[in-house]
Formats: C-alpha cells, sequence, structure tokens
C-alpha cells in the first residue's frame, strides 16, 4: 500500500497510534481520550524468585532475579514479586507450565483467591485458598487431580495472584 492510500485511509497523520504517541491533539487543541504517552506507567522491574509447582509441590528458590512487569499487570502494587509455574494443576484458570505468575504478599486472604502456599516450610505451590473448620484446603483446578486438606499451621501464604505473563 503507498502513502496516498495509507493517509486516505488513516489521515494525514497516518494511524490513531501515532497521534497519541505525539501527544494525542486534534485541530481544537484537546487532548484525545488516549491521552499522552506522559500520562503511562512504564514498566516496573519486579523480582524473579524462582519457581512454583502447579502441580506437586517445589521446594523454592532463594535468589531473586529481575523481571520487566507491565503496567497492566503491576497497577503500581507494592510487595510484588514473579515465579515461574511448573505443572499442570491449574490449567483449568488457564496457567500454563512455563508461565510467569505475578503475586503480591498480603496479610488477609479470602477463599477463592489463588495463592502461592508454602507447606511445611518447605514445599511451594500455586492452587485455590478455601479455609474451612476442616482446615486449609488448597485446590488444583484441574478436573484430573483432587484437593488436599492442611492444618492451618502447615501453611504459610507467600503471595496471592494478581497477574499472568506467557511468552509465545
Amino acid at each position: 500500500m503507498d502513502s496516498e492510500a495509507l493517509e486516505g485511509e488513516h489521515g494525514e497523520h497516518g494511524t490513531q497510534g501515532d497521534d497519541f504517541l505525539e501527544g494525542g491533539e486534534d485541530e481544537g487543541n484537546q487532548s484525545k481520550s488516549l491521552g499522552t504517552a506522559k500520562r503511562l506507567v512504564p514498566a516496573r522491574i519486579l523480582p524473579f524468585c524462582g519457581d512454583v509447582a502447579a502441580g506437586a509441590p517445589l521446594i523454592p528458590e532463594t535468589r531473586a532475579l529481575p523481571v520487566e512487569v507491565p503496567n497492566s499487570i503491576h497497577r503500581e502494587r507494592d510487595d510484588l514479586f514473579v515465579l515461574r509455574v511448573r505443572g499442570d494443576s491449574m490449567i483449568s484458570d488457564a496457567i500454563l507450565d512455563g508461565d510467569l505468575v505475578v503475586l503480591q504478599r498480603k496479610a488477609e486472604v479470602r477463599n477463592g483467591e489463588r495463592v502461592v502456599a508454602l507447606i511445611d516450610g518447605e514445599e511451594a505451590t500455586l492452587k485455590e485458598y478455601r479455609k474451612d473448620k476442616q482446615g486449609v484446603w488448597l485446590i488444583p483446578h484441574n478436573p484430573e487431580l483432587k484437593p488436599t486438606c492442611y492444618e492451618p499451621s502447615r501453611i504459610n501464604l507467600q503471595g496471592v495472584l494478581v497477574g499472568v505473563m506467557r511468552s509465545c
């Protein structure tokens, strides 16, 4: 497609994205609804802390490497960290082996939230959290796997899921 065809199809300045990058102003000098690049919150660098099981629990790693996380996930939350998923226990939630999960450390966790739980201080796993009078349930989201109930003293919650990143 030649430049005249592009101008006719997208206007004098090309695409809407070009207008956005150039400041997003129309002839009346009013900002368009997309805003300006100056208002964007950039990606943040968060610590990558190793692997987490979505299946049989894994022993967590203690190293922290930097990982860039887009604003659409971090939304300027505090106390975030990243783990890589190993296993298939959360496939019904579209969390796959190799995905990176972004978690937030929180004092309180609600039933139904996806969490990383440390079991007996040794094994980390990603599951749905449920607490009732029987104990703490860690529930996989894979029809081939069954939930497991633990004494609350055996579970140390590490973080609540706030986002998933996948490489293609």
